[in-house]
């Protein structure tokens, strides 16, 4: 037993009450809470990852001796790094590993290199308990980083905490997943640049684990589960991902089950199948769906147990026709707030206020990141400054980010929950006193959290905020792209943050664009923004601050690839930095916000965008169309250091300008023009163009079904789609979203966006969209399969 344990229940044993902490009377929040059980949202709070679940240790170093098979200590002992025989300072036994050095000195660490080989697609945590005995800045750090076979570094992942040096004992975790090219794993404690004093680790530990195999994502509704009105076939649409972890699982044991009930569990319409593959898709009609809250359910089941091995849920909530929050998304996935399109104009604060409020009225800045508690926290000392913000059309977010469970972020957070179900309570206390008030924004529920490791205890809290408060949009970070779908359970939208500007060379600065394009393809149907790099590293290698220049190129970046909003991190830092002045961080900032304005109403434009034709292109060049108020855009970005060139072609071109510099372009008899690049340049085109017929032809979402019975569509292993339908079925009924003005086939027939299809003759059903110019369709075929379903997934009310 743990000696800190045992003095614990000496304490009990000898009759000493532990004294309770006191919380300070200027918080606004704090126990006793009521707890609410018995709804969806009670039953639904989920186990906190544990890493003491599903796993196999791989490795366990206490430092009690000194072999630490199965790792290889690659540069330790060393000066400031070494193993301490004093029982004072180690969690267990009489031995930790101690790493002492000057906030002004470079990183130090002690790594151990695993010596077998790991497979990619596999997942690994290391944890290891930390005592910050003296830290006198900053936070001790561990990190988990993978290797390839020859030694080339792919991939890490780094966990602190603030907190640390404010407890005794505290457990740190790091998850990672080993990428196609991984093959060698290290681990490593560490205290970063910018931490100084002395820290003490033990326990040091390595496990491969076995995780949840399944993810679901809501495509449609995308907003909360939001339906309007009566709703028509196939506008319910979720798709299944199933992970077998280098065959932890077999699919072929495997049943999936999806279906949509009511609150008390009654089964409205349902689908399955005993074929289950690695993706799969169901979709349901919202019309036998009266208003009110429904469930959508996605079952993953051992078919011969029927033992469930994953269960996943999403609220479906009809309104009338009428009905919209506040701020909602559109049928283009943009956000609407007081009935127009909007585009999110936000910068990150902590601390203080007043400053921000003086510089930030009369910009087009209009919402404070707060990224702590404070303000609401202690209400009562910011009430003037919340004042100033209604007074002056300014909002707020309220963080919540610090209210997961398995990690309390904060001394504050440790202070106010005590056990899990403490959190809702809290939240919606807090919600209750904001929710009607102008200056609340939103919600901020995460910042770069690993999605695998807290997703299911963020999508809970998201799920709390939907309910106290419908009218608002939550919001999260991430700095690192995960799998498809991951991070949709957790936010309404979502922001990415990559700081790839260290002023070198070899800055890439492209990174910015790719982190956006791969999140939008991640995280469907939601709006996505960009938070730019307003600050200066301070780590070894890093030179300046980013320019202007590589600031609003980076901007661009996003823009042209479809993000919806920016942010700037961050204002404190700007005030902050000793090598920049704040009066031109803020000038730099003040221009690109008013750019970004000035073609705001261009980028969230729904009309249907010119098409149009690149040669030279190339990853080099990010690039978008836009239609707005009859005249079209291209917005083009040159995301290198080196000059390059382009021909763009726009069909019925009448005139090219440079929107910025006036600049008039050349053109050719078929509309096609020159670009000459310089290096990082941003160029945006103002195209006079005669009218012309859509092109999109987008098939937003198909459904087969009968009566309450869905068909579910599998994929094979040459991504073929495999609609599966009971060998006796004849008759289905289809339900399409397309494009508008886009026209709909079935198999060679024009079809209307709902109805029957004869399949007693057919073996696949090819559906295709053709744009209303007829130049531009997406076509795909599903082809038939009398796989095996359950007997009553036939034509009958299954209530």
């Amino acid at each position: 037993m743990h000696k800190k344990l045992i003095a614990l229940f000496a304490l009990i044993f000898m009759g000493f009450a532990m004294p309770s902490m006191a919380l300070p009377s200027s918080w606004a929040y704090g126990p006793p809470y009521t707890h609410i059980t018995g709804d969806r949202i009670a039953a639904n709070m989920p186990v906190p990852f544990d890493t003491e679940t599903d796993h196999a240790t791989v490795g366990f170093i206490d430092f009690e001796i000194t072999d630490y098979t199965p790792f290889t200590p690659s540069n330790f002992p060393r000066e400031g790094v070494g193993v301490e025989d004093r029982e004072e300072t180690s969690y267990s036994g009489t031995h930790s590993l101690k790493i002492t050095k000057n906030a002004d000195s470079p990183q130090l660490g002690a790594t151990l290199v695993l010596n077998p080989n790991v497979q990619p697609g596999d997942w690994y945590t290391f944890s290891c308990m930390i005592y910050a005995a003296d830290i006198t800045e900053g936070s001790p750090r561990i990190v988990i980083q993978t290797y390839s076979a020859e030694g080339i570094w792919i991939r890490e992942r780094s966990v602190g905490s603030s907190i640390i040096s404010n407890t005794d004992w505290y457990k740190l975790t790091a998850l990672i997943e080993i990428p196609e090219e991984g093959a060698r794993l290290r681990i490593m404690c560490y205290l970063p640049q910018a931490t100084g004093g002395t820290a003490y680790y033990d326990d040091l530990t390595l496990k491969k684990m076995r995780l949840d195999p399944m993810d679901t994502v809501l495509l449609t509704p995308s907003y909360k589960g939001l339906i309007y009105g009566e709703g028509g076939m196939g506008d319910i649409n979720m798709d299944i991902m199933v992970y077998d972890y280098n065959g932890v699982y077999s699919m072929t044991d495997m049943g999936f089950k999806s279906q949509i009930v009511d609150e008390s569990d009654n089964i409205i319409m349902i689908t399955e199948t005993e074929d289950v593959t690695s993706k799969m898709s169901v979709s349901f009609s919202s019309k036998r769906l009266g208003y009110g809250e429904y469930y959508l359910q996605g079952i993953l089941y051992e078919k011969q147990t029927e033992t469930i091995i994953s269960q996943k849920e999403w609220t479906i909530r009809k309104r009338s026709a009428d009905y919209r929050p506040t701020v909602y998304l559109d049928e283009h996935n943009r956000l609407i707030k007081d009935g127009e399109p909007y585009f999110l104009m936000q910068m990150y604060n902590s601390n203080a206020y007043d400053d921000f409020i003086d510089d930030t009225v009369g910009t087009p800045i209009k919402t404070m990141t707060h990224y702590g508690m404070g303000w609401w926290l202690l209400r009562d000392q910011y009430t003037d400054m919340l004042q100033r913000m209604r007074d002056n059309g300014l909002q707020i977010r309220l963080t919540l980010l610090t209210f997961v469970f398995s990690n309390l972020s904060q001394v504050e957070a440790r202070d106010l929950i005590t056990e899990q179900a403490d959190i809702r309570s809290l939240v919606e206390d807090i919600i209750s006193a904001y929710c009607e008030d102008e200056v609340l924004q939103g919600y901020y529920l995460f910042d770069e959290a690993d999605p695998v490791r807290y997703g299911e205890e963020i999508r809970w809290l998201n799920e709390i905020c939907a309910n106290a408060d419908i009218n608002r949009p939550t919001a999260g970070v991430t700095d690192k792209m995960h799998r498809y779908g991951i991070f949709t359970k957790m936010v309404d939208i979502i922001g990415t943050d990559p700081y790839p500007v260290m002023g070198r060379e070899d800055d890439d600065i492209a990174k910015v664009g790719r982190y956006v394009k791969q999140l939008k393809t991640d995280f469907p149907n939601r709006p996505v923004y960009i938070v730019l790099q307003g600050f200066h590293w301070k780590v070894p290698g890093s030179l300046r601050a980013p320019s202007e220049e590589e600031m609003r190129n980076m901007m661009w970046q996003a823009f042209c690839e479809g993000a919806q909003g920016l942010e700037w991190y961050s204002y404190r830092a700007m005030k902050n930095d000793d090598e920049k002045p704040f009066s031109q961080w803020w000038q730099e900032a003040a221009n690109l916000y008013s750019e970004a304005e000035r073609f705001s109403p261009v980028l969230m434009s729904a009309e249907p965008a010119p098409h149009y034709q690149v040669e030279g292109g190339g990853e080099w060049l990010n690039i978008l169309s836009k239609r707005y108020n009859g005249k079209s855009y291209i917005f083009s970005v040159n995301n290198t250091k080196q000059e390059d060139s382009a021909q763009i072609k726009l069909e019925g071109a009448l005139m090219v300008k440079d929107a910025l510099s006036g600049e008039v372009y050349t053109l050719d008899e078929n509309g096609t023009f020159d670009v000459n690049y310089d290096t990082l340049d941003v160029k945006i085109f103002e195209i006079e163009q005669k009218s012309y017929p859509s092109p999109q032809a987008e098939l937003k979402s198909l459904g087969f079904s009968n009566c309450a019975v869905s068909y579910i569509i599998t994929y094979d292993e040459q991504g073929n789609a495999i609609l599966n339908i009971p060998e006796n079925v004849e008759v289905i009924r289809y339900g399409a979203q397309i494009s508008p003005n886009a026209r709909l086939y079935i198999n060679g027939i024009r079809k209307e966006l709902e109805g029957g299809i004869d399949i007693s003759q057919l073996d696949r059903i090819t559906v295709r969209v053709e744009g209303e110019d007829k130049n531009f369709f997406t076509e795909k075929t599903y082809f038939i399969s009398g796989a095996s379903s359950p007997s009553y997934l036939f034509c009958r009310n299954v209530n």
